[in-house]
Formats: C-alpha cells, sequence, structure tokens
C-alpha cells in the first residue's frame, strides 16, 4: 500500500509555520541536541499528535490548565521523527557523531 501525505502538510499555513519553527530552532534536532549530539532538522513534530489534538496543529507553544507553557513543534531529524513520533515504522535511531564546539 502507497503511503498517502495528509493535505495539510501541504498548505500554505503549515509550510509557513515549519520554516518558522526550523529557522527558530537553528534547524537543529532538539531531540539528538538534549542527547549531546548535532544532527541537522529536517522534520517539525507535533508534541500534541494531530490526530488527538486538531486545535493545536498550527500552535507552537501550548498552555496547559496548570498555567505552564509546553512547546507544541519541536524541530528534529528524520530519525527522531520516526522513533519519537512513530516508532511503529522505525527502529531505534542510529547513531549520532558527538557534539563539539566547532560544530555547534
Amino acid at each position: 500500500m502507497k503511503y498517502q501525505c495528509d493535505p495539510f502538510y501541504n498548505r500554505a499555513a503549515w509550510r509557513r509555520l515549519r520554516q518558522e519553527v526550523l529557522r527558530e530552532q537553528h534547524y537543529e534536532c532538539q531531540y539528538c541536541k538534549a542527547r549531546g549530539y548535532y544532527v541537522k532538522a529536517t522534520h517539525v513534530h507535533h508534541e500534541y499528535h494531530r490526530d488527538k489534538y486538531p486545535q493545536y496543529e498550527l500552535t507552537k507553544y501550548v498552555v496547559q490548565r496548570d498555567g505552564t507553557v509546553k512547546r507544541n513543534l519541536t524541530a528534529c531529524c528524520r530519525d527522531c521523527h520516526e522513533t519519537v513520533g512513530h516508532p511503529d515504522r522505525m527502529g531505534r535511531a542510529e547513531h549520532k557523531p558527538p557534539l563539539t564546539e566547532e560544530k555547534w
């Protein structure tokens, strides 16, 4: 079965917001960065998944009931996007080169 892309991801509003998020997060995978690695971000992950929270699909941050603010859109590499967001599609991410000052 061939995978069909959700029309949402072709909308101009999403494409603009996606570029904004990548630029703000310096095109760095935030999950790899948290583990001490530098990997270029090519995807933007919805922390509040669109299927469960469609009201947040174009929202960068979500204010929770207790007043705390949580990031909804996270720049990430393909491996982390599949591992974090869609673990059923892919196994563990492959080893990344360690983060060094000159690469940062």
